[in-house]
């Protein structure tokens, strides 16, 4: 590290081959060793080296090494050795300088105004170029033994580069992006300063002198244009030497194909402030001009790359390739100018030289055009929400919403589903010509055009338009469910009540309007007891129904059991009622509405007048309704005749006996008895009629056995006289089996054996046997297998 204490370092050079660095340092310069870095005291004690405003090197290393510094009005030179350090010149100078560049004899110095030339030989100062000390600090550059680059600057940002050789005399012009140098041979070689390449060598008839950039108006083409020129006087002639515009460079490059190095120029003419225009808007300019050319070379990843890079304007892309989407009704969205589809034809053909079958190149057109359309709208895309195109929103979805028409249907629909910038009249119409009924439907929607939408989709639902991308009646009641004005809404529940009347049910129920029963009802009467019953128990379930709407589905469920009774009576016996069970899930239509009748009548407010005298008008003519029977006559007062069909046919004690005690009527206990005598003197006295186990189980477990004794003791005789009777039977017919089987062994023993002979026939089949049959009488010592089968004797 520099020992230099609290000062900065302002300049630093190294003298390698005397290991010494020279540091300038507030106005002080000092000598460090290279090595370590330490201060010399010795090196600079010698001299005054005080109140220095500038310091230079000699560019020329060469032994003994020579440097200057500046004072306030004096240049100081000095050289250096190892170990010597001593003064060659000292040369007067009146206003100083900030900055020094020194290259062999010669000196360039900058004061606070101007560029200035210094000949050390003879002392001589030669002021060469004014600078604005506000706009820019003085910079120069030491190129060679006898030459310098200063830099003017007359505004922030732009400058101008001056190439002087040792007498002042300006030997190069520096026109961006060319240096043109004028050599001693009298020759101009006019170079391209970041590539190094030779662009051309113009010879001079006579020694030149000097070199000049200028501008001055130019007749060219017809146009009055002001040119810059660079100017060569040599003798008694002046020469010009027109240098082309930026533009016109970066122009032919994109016409030559060369994209990259229009790029690169732009971007250096930016940075050297050549262009009058922002950076950005050069940029813009040439990737827009890229795009096109790299979208009609068919180059289309390349194009859509500038297409994003320069922001370009969707609608000029538009108007450049709209048609590459022509298609019949599609002029009113996407107008077009150039006949994009031959020139990407042509492009084909320039392409594939060595293709001749026309078959191939169609279809090799077709792939660009595909291509094509990809690129345009993979950019408008990207584009679609960018503030630089927000002027173009309305022409980019006009034209995507072409390019998804011929795509395939899902991507239209997706596009159409979410909010976009079409405009709604041209693409309706568009829409309408291309019969894309539900497109067209999901472009209404988006702009809540509710009438419109619903009257295409109920057409789609009748029939009358057909679209196989249309979703059908779930969606359409969906929608209808959401509409939030009434007329519109009635108007179309009823054309779908018509088409499904289960759907055209469900959004009565679900619509986000506030429709009492009492409107729909009469609405649902027209289109059959089927969507009214739906409706109704619909209510029900949701809990918004009332004793109206209770008391409608009442009626409803009687008449669809009147009429399914009046088909086929379900009870055609008691048995048969009393073994059907009215549960939730019944697997007969009658059952069904015996439990919704049930369960209406137990869960609502019915008014049980109303109530009752319907059930009595339909269910009393009709047959087997024991319990509803005795429902309706319990609730009509007519408690006798309910206590029958309770006692009697249903055989239900409990209800029976609530009946009567709720009614608090003294009388009805005397009915109530009267039938249960008359159930125990059937029972004592046809006691063999009634089974007892079946007589057990319908009795209620509360009864005196004893009111029934009678009953109970014939029965009791009657199993055990039948069990003894059976017992006895057995034991004789075993007695009998046994004497037969006794009787049977003595005849065999009287018999013998009996031989049948191999031929003989058989008394009863008339078969001839096949071999001998020895029968051996059963006897003592006759042995028989477990089967029973005879064993000989050994």
């Amino acid at each position: 590290m520099l020992a230099t204490g609290r000062k900065p370092v302002e300049q630093l050079h190294a003298i390698v081959a005397e290991s010494k660095l020279l540091v300038l340092s507030e106005t002080s310069v000092m000598f460090h060793s290279l090595r370590s870095l330490t201060a010399i005291s010795s090196a600079s004690s010698s001299q005054n080296f005080k109140a220095i405003t500038a310091v230079a090197l000699d560019k020329v290393l060469e032994p003994p090494f020579n440097f200057c510094v500046a004072k306030r009005r004096s240049l100081h030179l000095y050289y250096i050795t190892e170990n010597q350090l001593g003064t060659t010149k000292e040369i007067p100078l009146v206003d100083g300088a900030i900055l020094l560049r020194k290259c062999g004899r010669s000196i360039l110095a900058a004061d606070a105004q101007n560029y200035k030339l210094v000949n050390e030989k003879n002392g001589s100062v030669t002021t060469l170029f004014p600078y604005d000390r506000a706009v820019m600090k003085p910079i120069i550059c030491a190129i060679g033994r006898s030459e310098f680059l200063l830099v003017l600057a007359t505004v922030p940002g732009v400058a101008l580069g001056m190439f002087v050789n040792s007498n002042g005399d300006a030997v190069r012009v520096f026109h961006f992006p060319y240096t043109i140098a004028l050599l001693r041979t009298n020759v101009l070689e006019i170079h391209n300063l970041f590539t190094q390449e030779l662009h051309a060598t113009v010879p001079i008839p006579s020694p030149a002198l000097f070199l000049q950039d200028t501008s001055f108006p130019l007749q060219l083409h017809s146009q009055k244009r002001t040119m810059k020129t660079v100017v060569v006087c040599s003798g008694g002639v002046v020469l010009g030497v027109l240098v082309k515009r930026v533009e016109g460079q970066i122009e032919e490059f994109l016409e030559a194909r060369e994209i990259g190095k229009a790029i690169q120029l732009a971007e250096l003419a930016v940075q050297w402030g050549e262009t009058g225009d922002t950076k950005k808007q050069v940029f813009d300019r040439i990737y827009e001009q890229a795009g096109v050319l790299y979208f009609k070379d068919l180059s289309f990843d390349e194009a859509v790359k500038c297409f994003k890079k320069g922001d370009v304007d969707p609608c000029i892309l538009i108007n450049e390739f709209g048609g590459i989407v022509a298609i019949e009704g599609a002029e009113a969205l996407v107008p077009w100018k150039e006949d994009i589809e031959q020139a990407l034809l042509d492009a084909v053909r320039a392409k594939n030289p060595n293709v001749e079958n026309e078959e191939q190149i169609a279809e090799l057109w077709r792939k660009a055009l595909l291509q094509g359309k990809d690129a345009l709208t993979t950019y408008f895309l990207s584009a679609r929400n960018k503030e630089y195109a927000v002027n173009s929103y309305e022409q980019i979805d006009n034209f995507l919403l072409v390019v998804y028409e011929q795509a395939e249907p899902t991507s239209l629909n997706t596009f159409l589903s979410i909010p976009n910038y079409c405009n709604v009249a041209k693409a309706e119409e568009f829409l309408w010509k291309r019969e894309r009924y539900y497109a067209l439907s999901l472009l209404l929607k988006s702009t809540s055009q509710t009438r419109k939408v619903l009257e295409i989709w109920m057409r789609l639902l009748s029939g009358e338009y057909e679209d196989e991308e249309f979703e059908g009646s779930e969606m359409v009641a969906e929608y209808l469910s959401k509409v939030n004005e009434e007329s519109v809404f009635l108007e179309y529940a009823k054309r779908l009540l018509v088409i499904d009347p289960v759907l055209g049910v469900k959004v009565f129920l679900t619509t986000s309007l506030s429709l009492p029963p009492s409107k729909v009802l009469p609405i649902l009467e027209q289109h059959g007891p089927l969507a009214l019953c739906e409706y109704l128990e619909s209510l029900r379930s949701s809990g918004k129904s009332d004793m109206t709407s209770d008391q409608h589905l009442l009626k409803l469920y009687l008449a669809d059991l009147k009429s399914s009774y009046s088909k086929e009576p379900l009870f055609k016996t008691r048995e048969q009622y009393l073994a059907t069970k009215v549960t939730e899930n019944p697997r007969d239509t009658q059952t069904v509405l015996r439990y919704k009748i049930s369960s209406l009548l137990s869960t609502t407010q019915l008014d049980s007048k109303i109530s009752t005298a319907l059930l009595a008008e339909t269910l009393l003519p009709l047959q087997g309704f024991f319990y509803e029977h005795a429902t309706i006559h319990s609730e009509q007062g007519n408690i006798r005749d309910a206590l029958s069909i309770w006692v009697r046919d249903l055989m239900d004690f409990k209800a029976a006996e609530r009946a009567v005690v709720e009614s608090g009527d003294r009388e009805l206990f005397l009915v109530l008895i009267n039938l249960y005598l008359e159930a125990m003197w059937l029972l004592n006295t046809y006691p063999d009629v009634f089974d007892l186990a079946e007589i057990l189980a319908l009795l209620p477990d509360r009864w005196s056995l004893a009111a029934l004794s009678g009953y109970f003791s014939s029965r009791v005789r009657e199993s055990a006289h039948k069990a003894q009777e059976q017992l006895l039977m057995k034991a004789l017919v075993k007695g009998a089996n046994f004497k037969t089987n006794a009787r049977l062994v003595d005849w065999y023993n009287s018999v013998g054996p009996l031989v049948v002979k191999k031929g003989e026939e058989c008394v009863v089949c008339r078969k001839a046997v096949d071999s001998h049959i020895v029968i051996l009488p059963v006897s003592g010592d006759t042995k028989t297998d477990r089967d029973g089968s005879v064993i000989p004797p050994q």
